[in-house]
């Protein structure tokens, strides 16, 4: 499975993950606490900035074997981080064939609803994503969208920092 993680850049980030199996070793405690195995993904720690991407994948295959009859179990993940300003703002900009602005219309993260209804003559979308750098300067990052697209996906930061995504529908 596939699980992008979209980490907001208010403040310098620090990410260290780690991930334990649940599988043990063996049963023998130490310290009082079960030897279990435990992987560190190495180079996951560090300062990301927006647009700074990393992939990390773990694999590990086990066989066991009984009455002659061998049996193999593989598990493997890959974990994908991105760094990105936090959004603070969505505007719809709803455009004519001949790039005229048809409507403007500005949006709080959360409050895009999951449909959105353009109007019967927009030939195009100008999606735009205001947020700040790391200095406090405004960045505005915008896509495109026309009649062919059946959806936009737009991210909201949660309190914790994580910024998530909103896919939101297209009815042309």
């Amino acid at each position: 499975m596939l699980f992008p993680v979209f980490c907001s850049l208010q403040y310098v980030i620090f990410i260290r993950l780690y991930i334990s199996g649940s599988k043990q070793r063996n049963n023998k405690k130490k310290n009082g606490a079960p030897n279990q195995k435990t992987a560190v993904l190495n180079g996951v720690s560090g300062i990301f900035g927006s647009g700074d991407k990393l992939t990390k994948s773990l694999s590990e295959t086990t066989s066991t074997t009984e009455n002659g009859i061998t049996k193999s179990n593989h598990f493997s993940v890959t974990i994908n981080v991105a760094g990105m300003n936090v959004p603070e703002k969505h505007v719809i900009i709803q455009m004519t064939s001949d790039n005229a602005v048809i409507s403007r219309d500005e949006f709080n993260p959360g409050e895009i609803d999951d449909i959105f209804k353009p109007e019967v003559n927009t030939a195009y979308i100008v999606l735009e994503t205001h947020s700040r750098d790391s200095y406090g300067e405004l960045i505005i990052s915008r896509e495109i969208f026309d009649r062919g697209t059946s959806g936009i996906e737009i991210f909201i930061a949660r309190e914790d920092g994580i910024c998530v995504g909103q896919y939101i529908n297209l009815e042309w």
